[in-house]
């Protein structure tokens, strides 16, 4: 059945176009104000979609799980993303529109080829593991100050070490220095090279451990290390040497 919505909708509701088969892009009335969720989630064709300035909110798991789902333009008058909405799609880029305040959790978890993120000036909260598994996530710039998140936030959970965090000069609530680390990953301002990043590798002797190379960031402590096992050996620590070295610990930088 293809996916038709009349032309003075005001809504598409809960599961309408559910697991629908059309292919290519749909076209999204400009009457349309919500658009609710799972409306239009695992429609494995769709490849293009336009929000409407008129849409004001986009519901839970809305495009969820569409991988062919490439190319969405969000326009101005977006106020709210819920969570989950583009969960599991086939984005390569994704930009929020300056009038969203608020962005739910997960909302592009599991977009493994999403490359490039920008997050709009108004955001002003941000929920848990936003970019989750965005495994190829390069860089994600945001155009106003830092976002309230919630405790123990991670909205970078599983994205690469070398994903970088570019924010406007002049911004802030991002507590902590810029160039630095935030939310476990670089941070700087616009236009400016973040901290060199390193790569570290860590040689077991022969033991066993759960990871044997780090990423470390230049002037900041190294972190967590693992702690290797072997038979017949008492692990004594990280050294820069197997003799004669500076040992390495959590706080090292």
């Amino acid at each position: 059945q293809e996916i038709v919505i009349a032309d003075d909708a005001t809504e598409i509701d809960a599961y309408e176009f559910y697991g629908n088969e059309t292919h290519g892009a749909i076209v999204i009335p400009a009457s349309v104000k919500n658009i609710g969720r799972w409306a239009l989630a695992a429609c494995k064709g769709i490849s293009e979609v336009e929000i409407p300035a008129s849409v004001t909110n986009i519901g839970a798991y809305a495009f969820s799980n569409n991988r062919a789902l490439t190319n969405i333009v969000m326009h101005t008058g977006l106020s709210t993303i819920q969570s989950a909405a583009f969960l599991n799609t086939g984005l390569h880029d994704a930009v929020i529109p300056d009038s969203v305040v608020s962005v739910g959790n997960c909302v592009f978890e599991y977009c493994y080829s999403l490359t490039n993120a920008v997050v709009g000036e108004s955001v002003s909260e941000m929920g848990q593991w936003v970019f989750d598994r965005c495994t190829n996530l390069a860089s994600v710039v945001f155009r106003g100050d830092a976002p309230a998140l919630e405790p123990d936030s991670d909205i970078y959970r599983f994205t690469k070490a070398s994903l970088v965090t570019y924010v406007p000069r002049g911004s802030t609530g991002w507590d902590v220095p810029i160039p630095g680390v935030w939310q476990g990953r670089r941070i700087a301002y616009d236009g400016e090279a973040p901290l060199p990043l390193w790569i570290v590798v860590l040689d077991t002797q022969g033991g066993d451990a759960d990871e044997t190379t780090l990423h470390a960031v230049d002037g900041m402590a190294v972190g967590t290390l693992p702690t290797p096992t072997r038979t017949g050996y008492t692990f004594a620590g990280w050294y820069t040497a197997a003799t004669g070295g500076s040992k390495v610990t959590a706080s090292t930088k």
